[in-house]
């Protein structure tokens, strides 16, 4: 009996230091130690904060044909930090959300402008809820649905003495957007393929940088063309390396803008932006190393292969520069 109650006593406090602060949370499950291998949802209870930094050099832009038009002594520089956060909710279902930060600085040696720029980004929240799972070799389809609420900086300073003398840059389209889609990966060994495609509605909205020049009035009614997109991945891992190649596509149709109609449909006073819409295509290449279960640290490279105009400089977020973006994320996860 005294060694009966001597074991129960041992398995007692280990059950309470296994379950203390920083211990491993029962309740948690597995996630694999290679990225070829993890799948697209978060697992139930494990928590993620990503913390990245990118740098995009923009040295020219699109032309309406889709040719490469290089800036004359100019350069455009966007930097974003970011900070993302990821929760699985239960066995299927994961929230995310994210929050960027942009610094911008515009330089011409011919002219001599330096200017320079900041502002919080927009913030997108998410979720995931995975239609079906098979693990050893992974098998994975998940829908994805999110939600981008306008919070960047929208105003360009001051419009008195034409747009020239403007010193501020925008960061936001000003108006909100929500993304539907579908995703998938499936493991070969030590290579996966993965794949991404959906529909984002852009909403049309009152912003602060549009003028419109008949009546003179400061807040025009903006609606940026909707968007389809997709990707597709081939990850391949050795060890705790990992690299992947991801070619990603969007076709984006014609934006509209004007003043504020009347009645149930506010955008009904909106003009089609002729040569707004186009295809573009980026491949994203990153290498990953898994260090912990816990810890990754990722580099990627962003390289644009094609695009259409530059009509809405300095909005990356409709129409991007020509250039290339670098950038490194560490993740980190309980």
């Amino acid at each position: 009996m005294r060694r009966f109650l001597a074991t129960m006593m041992v398995l007692a406090l280990s059950a309470d230091a296994y379950a203390g602060v920083g211990a491993v949370k029962t309740m948690r499950q597995p996630l694999p130690a290679k990225e070829v291998e993890r799948s697209l949802n978060m697992p139930k209870g494990w928590l993620e904060f990503d913390f990245g930094a990118q740098r995009k050099i923009g040295v020219g832009s699109w032309t309406a044909d889709g040719e490469k038009h290089l800036f004359d002594s100019t350069q455009w520089t966007y930097d974003t930090a970011r900070l993302d956060v990821r929760y699985g909710m239960s066995n299927r279902v994961e929230i995310w959300w994210s929050v960027p930060f942009h610094q911008a600085r515009l330089t011409n040696e011919l002219q001599g402008t330096d200017t320079k720029d900041a502002s919080l980004g927009d913030a997108w929240f998410g979720y995931r809820l995975n239609l079906s799972r098979q693990d050893s070799p992974l098998s994975d389809l998940v829908f994805e649905a999110a939600y981008k609420g306008p919070m960047g900086q929208e105003a360009p300073g001051t419009y008195l003495g034409g747009p020239l003398n403007v010193s501020s840059f925008v960061f936001t389209t000003g108006t909100p957007d929500a993304k539907l889609g579908f995703a998938g990966k499936r493991q070969f060994g030590p290579i996966a393929l993965s794949a991404h495609a959906g529909y984002m509605k852009r909403f049309s909205g009152v912003v602060q940088y549009l003028v419109e020049l008949d009546n003179y009035q400061f807040s025009g009614r903006m609606k940026p063309g909707d968007v389809i997109y997709g990707d597709v991945g081939l990850l391949g891992q050795v060890g705790v390396f990992a690299v992947q190649a991801q070619p990603e596509f969007q076709q984006r149709f014609a934006s509209r803008i004007g003043t504020t109609g009347p009645g149930l449909n506010p955008s009904s006073n909106l003009y089609e932006v002729e040569g707004s819409d186009g295809l573009s295509m980026d491949l994203r290449l990153t290498g990953t190393v898994n260090l912990t279960r816990g810890v990754d640290v990722s580099v990627m490279a962003l390289l644009p292969m094609m695009g259409e105009d530059l009509q809405f400089f300095p909005l990356e977020d409709i129409h991007p520069t020509y250039g290339n973006t670098y950038g490194a994320t560490l993740e980190l996860r309980y």
